[in-house]
């Protein structure tokens, strides 16, 4: 019998949380494998599921159902997030660039740069994802920082948005933001002084 309930804690880096019961408030531990494929749970979600006790006697929620409702919901926002804030500003970002190479301002390898970093990005994000979904080694948060120092916030953004990975972190996205806005002051420094004569 299906039971109904809300999810009321949601690590999606590590692919676990907790699910309380509309009815009484018994909480249940969901591990991401539990849900149907297609989308990410979302904290707050209501969802329908079974209950079983696992070999140390704690209830766990197996075989997830998202509702109705929230499926309809979902279907405008999977049309939508190509045009979602995090998506626009990555696109902005590389028109930015391609707009200066364009005009002399900064040197066709730039953006050849900032293309293969933001890919590099975007992959690490999804090696790191899976890694902790299946507890594997993971991928220092310092070294995404880097990356996204050095010309990947593109790819970061873009796998914040569709992978649902360090998006929710506040920790983690104020070091982001930071870097994102020193790797901007640091390209209007390269264009306001000049291309260096190592990258024409």
């Amino acid at each position: 019998m299906k039971i109904k309930g809300k999810l009321t804690e949601w690590n999606d880096d590590r692919g676990f949380g907790f699910i309380e019961t509309i009815a009484d408030a018994q909480r249940f531990f969901v591990h991401i494998s539990a849900f149907p494929k297609g989308r990410r749970p979302h904290l707050g979600d209501v969802i329908f599921f079974e209950a079983v006790s696992d070999d140390k006697g704690r209830a766990n929620a197996v075989h997830v159902l998202y509702s109705t409702v929230q499926k309809r919901q979902l279907k405008g926002t999977q049309k939508s997030s190509l045009f979602a804030p995090r998506s626009l500003l990555a696109v902005s970002h590389l028109l930015l660039v391609a707009s200066l190479v364009a005009t002399g301002k900064l040197p066709l390898l730039w953006m050849v740069g900032v293309l293969l970093m933001s890919a590099a990005t975007f992959w690490m994000y999804r090696r790191d994802k899976k890694a902790a979904q299946s507890g594997r080694w993971r991928t220092p948060e310092n070294n995404l920082q880097i990356m996204a120092l050095c010309g990947g916030w593109s790819g970061a953004l873009w796998a914040q948005l569709f992978l649902r990975h360090k998006s929710q972190k506040t920790e983690f996205l104020q070091v982001f933001w930071l870097a994102v806005i020193l790797n901007v002051i640091f390209t209007c420094y390269v264009v306001s002084q000049g291309v260096p004569v190592f990258l024409k």
